[in-house]
């Protein structure tokens, strides 16, 4: 092998890499955001309405329909009618 051959490949794994890593910190940032966001609508919820069983319950409905939705959309309709969302709705 020369030392261009050895060179482009050692820069092609540096950059997957470096790709790889990016990826990594932008889905734990946004997975801190999207924790901070749920625990503003917690507190706000709470603040309004005055009641931590209220809060609770709304709270649960709100987790409990991320799952509804995500069975709605994968299951039945998912094969038929819905082939855009192919992107937006990972495959279990």
């Amino acid at each position: 092998m020369s030392n261009f051959q050895k060179n482009s490949a050692s820069m092609a794994m540096n950059l997957f890499c470096d790709a790889a890593v990016s990826v990594q910190f932008q889905v734990i940032f946004d997975l801190f955001l999207a924790f901070g966001s749920f625990c503003f609508i917690a507190v706000f919820m709470r603040l309004q309405t005055g009641s931590f069983w209220v809060t609770g319950f709304a709270i649960l409905s709100i987790l409990t329909s991320f799952a509804g939705t995500n069975l709605i959309y994968r299951l039945p309709f998912f094969s038929v009618f819905l082939h855009f969302l192919r992107t937006t709705v990972s495959d279990v």
